[in-house]
């Protein structure tokens, strides 16, 4: 093959690879309108040849809420730039693809004509990147976040000084007295019990998560329709109730301490720790209530 040949069927050469490619290709001018695609980008959007030829690229794939990026993209890609994010685009029939986004220019004489838009279906990988991190964040026994997560969410947000968030720490009372008296089963009842009741009362307000044995960390933001003295009422009453296990009430407080960012601590660090402080001062006074000192006798 020499390279004269090669020449005169250059364009055949660089057809096969257009539609041989991997990733679902668009070929559009310098108004998103499609001047042609691969046999990929039909498999992946499901719109034939001639349905995508001469339609803006937007009414084709991008949903509304993602116009605005898409607009930014192209602007970057225009400007002779190669554009690469992932992001979602829409299916023939509606449905909403994760997809990885490659955006290339065409320039000729140092004009950018259009540009190449290539889309690759990466949901499968994210599902699967999903699932690792909810098995690295999630606490098996329970469900809620586990420690490293919550200590990295609470860290992340005290490094946006913009944000105000609010932590309660808890602990639960006399729960070594459940393992003891009716074994780690019932135990583990009780956590799980505690981690349904903290969710049902959180619903869109927080996270929250097990960082011990016997405790809990939540996290909320600041929002309109979150009120943190709320939150806290309700998180004391949906522990109030005993525990059900095998026909018995088990009775399990919860102490519960409380910090703000940032008028309670600059870091996440300092914060954990105001919170821990408090809730320990509560289960001291709890249980000085529940055991008086002893009077001497006269």
């Amino acid at each position: 093959m020499s390279t004269e040949w090669y020449r005169h069927r250059k364009e055949v050469f660089l057809e096969q690879l257009f539609q041989r490619s991997l990733f679902a290709t668009a070929i559009l001018n310098r108004q998103e309108v499609v001047l042609d695609i691969n046999i990929r980008f039909t498999e992946l959007f499901g719109y034939t040849r001639e349905e995508a030829i001469g339609a803006y690229i937007n009414d084709l794939i991008v949903p509304s809420r993602y116009e605005l990026e898409a607009d930014r993209f192209k602007s970057v890609v225009l400007n002779h730039h190669t554009m690469r994010d992932k992001t979602m685009r829409r299916h023939k029939d509606g449905r909403l693809l994760e997809v990885e986004a490659v955006g290339s220019p065409v320039i000729i004489d140092g004009e950018s004509y259009g540009l190449f838009a290539m889309y690759r279906d990466i949901r499968v990988e994210e599902e699967a990147l999903r699932k690792m991190n909810r098995l690295l964040n999630t606490d098996t026994l329970t469900g809620l976040f586990n420690r490293k997560y919550i200590y990295d969410r609470i860290h992340h947000l005290s490094n946006q000084s913009h944000h105000r968030f609010i932590i309660y720490y808890l602990d639960l009372d006399q729960f070594k007295e459940v393992n003891d008296l009716h074994g780690h089963e019932a135990g583990d009842y009780v956590l799980q019990e505690v981690a349904n009741r903290l969710l049902s009362v959180l619903k869109d307000c927080g996270e929250a998560a097990r960082v011990g044995g016997d405790e809990f960390l939540l996290l909320a933001t600041d929002s309109l329709h979150c009120s943190w003295d709320e939150l806290e009422k309700n998180i004391r009453k949906s522990l109030q109730p005993s525990y059900c296990w095998k026909g018995q009430a088990l009775t399990v407080p919860a102490s519960l301490g409380i910090a703000v960012f940032p008028k309670d601590g600059k870091d996440g660090d300092d914060l954990i720790s105001v919170a821990d402080k408090r809730m320990y001062e509560e289960k001291k006074q709890r249980r000085i209530r529940r055991i008086p000192l002893r009077q001497d006798p006269k």
